[in-house]
């Protein structure tokens, strides 16, 4: 048990109140730093999309996908998953069915709508091209929100074109 001695100095005292106040202050300040942390965490941050299609395009060796995406390109999250699922779909296509080693693609605004163009250098085997469940799959959330899906045969090669409004509701 600890008992106050009157006599005792006051500067030991005093520096142990400077110690006990300066401890204080250092755990306010943690404390503040974690909640600004928590708070970041709980904000989602916007997906970007010509982040994850460079990352899609690396989990891909065998395709050498050039991506024609402007900086700062405004795209809301629905646009931006609907955009990247067409994307895996296209390059899972352009791999297992057309044996492309090469795709471009490009995404860019104009007048309030947002286009998808997709292209590969692989081969189509017939034309009018059978759209199997990926394909439909594609064609289906393209319109359910609110865009349209164009396939298209340049040089034998498949071309997918799409246009979105700029924002999704």
């Amino acid at each position: 048990q600890l008992v106050a001695d009157d006599s005792a100095p006051d500067a030991p005292q005093q520096a142990l109140t400077g110690q006990i106040n300066h401890c204080h202050d250092l755990a306010k300040q943690l404390l503040q730093e974690i909640r600004h942390t928590v708070s970041q965490l709980r904000e989602p941050a916007l997906p970007q999309l010509a982040l994850q299609l460079k990352a899609l395009a690396q989990n891909v060796p065998q395709l050498q996908l050039d991506l024609q995406i402007p900086p700062g390109l405004p795209t809301d999250p629905l646009s931006t998953a609907l955009l990247f699922r067409v994307s895996q779909e296209a390059v899972t296509n352009s791999v297992r069915h057309s044996g492309a080693t090469q795709a471009q693609l490009q995404v860019w605004t104009h007048q309030q709508q947002l286009f998808f163009r997709y292209r590969d250098n692989g081969a189509l085997a017939h034309w009018p091209l059978h759209e199997g469940n990926g394909l439909t799959g594609m064609r289906e959330r393209i319109e359910q929100a609110g865009g349209k899906l164009l396939l298209s045969n340049e040089q034998q090669q498949l071309q997918i074109d799409i246009e979105l409004p700029a924002e999704i509701a």
